[in-house]
Order: structure tokens, then C-alpha cells, then sequence
């Protein structure tokens, strides 16, 4: 392989760009058997390189062994782009480069100042940070229905707590919601007092929260009847169960209570539940010819009238 040329950067380092690249990419394992040798020849003659590759692979083990940052916002687009601006005007640098050059053969941004090089380093240590850690969760506050968590995994912890419990899907535009709250009339401890496999795994939210996200999980607790008549007045044109020829008047909330939930398990949680549910198995029906239901609420834009065409 021949050598590369020896055109000396203005960076710190005291090492040519494509050498830097170089060994960065030999401390990596990604040079061929040839290439490393090359850079292994290299080393050996120059202190400056075996200080640069001591450098990096100092770099690497304070990556490695660092613990794992509390972020209070996204630091991906924000450190990304300081460092591209500073590398792009040259902020604080001996000379303005004129443009950034291509990017170099293994990847490695280089810039034509020991600025410019420095805040790429800054960038990419960044982009691999967030990578590596993942960004940060939102905060779940008590009163916030559930929206933290997929929703699927929602639904599948609460399946797993309550086996007796069946969910239902149910798409609901917002002036079908409204009419869904006159069902949350209930004290706050009735709403509160769940079953207690659903209680390990969900807890009562903010019913105002109810909206407030295109998906959603409220639990529904009623006699046969009253929830055929529930679902029936929440569809609004469908059958199901009840005769409405003659329309019923809505249940009262002593009948029926409606509780938005919020997931209060982690992934990890979930799935500890999953194999104490496979071993305790099923939980006992609930009496008296009671359903228990989970609405999982796929919320839709209403339905705009359809403007006549015009001949």
C-alpha cells in the first residue's frame, strides 16, 4: 500500500489528516491485514501518532466506562448543530476555512482548522451518546391518562394482570368522547377502586385527561345490559345487544363507571408480570353478570359534510 501523502493539517495533533483517519480506523478493526501493517510501521516511527492513537483509545475508554447521563431535554439537534456552526464559521479559531472539506475515506469529518476538527469530534461524540443511551423519556405526571407507553404493550400487561378482562376497540371522533364523560360521575375513591389484578398494572388518571391523545385505555365496569346499551350509544348507528327502536335513556353512573388508566409498569415490569401470570393462572370471573372491559380508543377526526359538486 503506498504511503499516503505527508500533508501536514494545522491541528494539534502533529499528524496528517489521512493518517489520523487512518489509525482512528485501526483502532477500530476496520483496515484490512496490508493496512494495519502500514499503520503498525507508521507508529513505530512517529511519537506524535503513538500519542494521537493513545489519545483515542483514551477517548474510547471514557466512553465506554461512563454511566449513563440524565438528559432534561433532546441534545441530539442542539449539540449537533453548535458543533457543525462553530466547525462552519470557525468561532474561536486562528483562521476562517474557506469550506468544509469531503468527508475523509473512513468516515471522520475533518475540517481544515484544529477548531473545525475539534467540534466534529464534539459532534459525533454527541450523535453517539444519544445513540448509545437513548433519548430521554417525557415525564408521566399522576393525572395523565396513558400515552407513555406503546400502546400495544399497554394493552398486553393489562391482559396478562386481568385474563377475565376483555379489551375492545373502539374508534371515537371527539363529540363521541363528550359523550363518554357523563359516564366519570362517580367519587373519586369508586373511581379509584379497580380490580386488583388491573390495580397492579394500571392506576386511575385525570378524567379530564380524556382527548388528549390518539389512543386510549379506559376501563368500563357494568351490568350485561348497561354496557350493550354503553357501547350502543357510543356507536351511535350500530346494534349490539339492545333493541334501539326504542331508544333507552342513558345509564346511570351507579350502574356504570368508566375509569381513563394509566400504565404504571415498565417494559421490564411487564414482562416479570407475564410469567407470574403463567404461573398463578386465570383470576376469577367477575360475579353478579358483570363484564369488565378495557375501551382502547382509537381517537379520529370527525367527519367533515361533503360539500356538494358543483355542475
Amino acid at each position: 500500500m503506498n504511503a499516503p501523502p505527508a500533508n501536514q493539517p494545522p491541528h494539534d495533533s502533529g499528524v496528517p489528516e489521512v493518517w489520523g483517519e487512518r489509525i482512528s480506523a485501526y483502532l477500530d478493526g476496520e483496515l484490512s491485514v496490508a493496512e494495519a501493517a502500514d499503520v503498525e510501521r507508521y507508529l513505530a516511527d512517529e511519537p506524535a501518532a503513538r500519542r494521537l492513537a493513545d489519545d483515542l483509545r483514551g477517548v474510547s475508554r471514557t466512553v465506554q466506562g461512563s454511566p449513563a447521563p440524565t438528559f432534561n431535554n433532546d441534545l441530539a439537534s442542539s449539540v449537533v448543530a453548535e458543533a457543525l456552526r462553530r466547525q462552519a464559521t470557525g468561532e474561536d479559531a486562528a483562521e476562517l476555512p474557506d469550506r468544509l472539506e469531503p468527508e475523509g475515506d473512513f468516515g471522520l469529518p475533518f475540517g481544515k482548522s484544529a477548531r473545525g476538527w475539534s467540534w466534529a469530534g464534539v459532534a459525533v461524540a454527541a450523535a453517539v451518546l444519544i445513540s448509545f443511551y437513548g433519548r430521554p423519556e417525557r415525564p408521566a405526571g399522576p393525572g395523565v391518562a396513558v400515552t407513555q407507553q406503546p400502546i400495544d404493550q399497554a394493552v398486553y400487561a393489562i391482559q396478562q394482570a386481568t385474563p377475565n378482562l376483555r379489551v375492545v376497540d373502539y374508534q371515537a371522533t371527539p363529540d363521541k368522547l363528550e359523550r363518554l364523560r357523563r359516564y366519570f360521575a362517580v367519587p373519586s375513591a369508586q373511581r379509584a377502586n379497580l380490580p386488583s389484578g388491573l390495580m397492579t398494572v394500571a392506576e386511575a388518571a385525570d378524567p379530564q385527561s380524556l382527548g388528549g391523545s390518539q389512543e386510549q385505555l379506559v376501563y368500563v365496569d357494568a351490568e350485561e345490559a348497561e354496557l350493550d346499551r354503553l357501547l350502543a350509544d357510543l356507536d351511535g348507528a350500530k346494534q349490539v345487544g339492545v333493541d334501539r327502536s326504542t331508544p333507552a335513556p342513558p345509564a346511570a353512573p351507579s350502574k356504570v363507571r368508566a375509569v381513563p388508566l394509566r400504565i404504571k409498569l415498565s417494559p421490564e415490569a411487564i414482562a416479570k408480570l407475564k410469567q407470574q401470570a403463567q404461573a398463578k393462572g386465570a383470576t376469577p370471573t367477575a360475579p353478579g353478570g358483570r363484564r369488565l372491559v378495557v375501551l382502547r380508543i382509537r381517537v379520529k377526526p370527525a367527519n367533515k359534510p361533503t360539500q356538494p359538486s358543483s355542475k
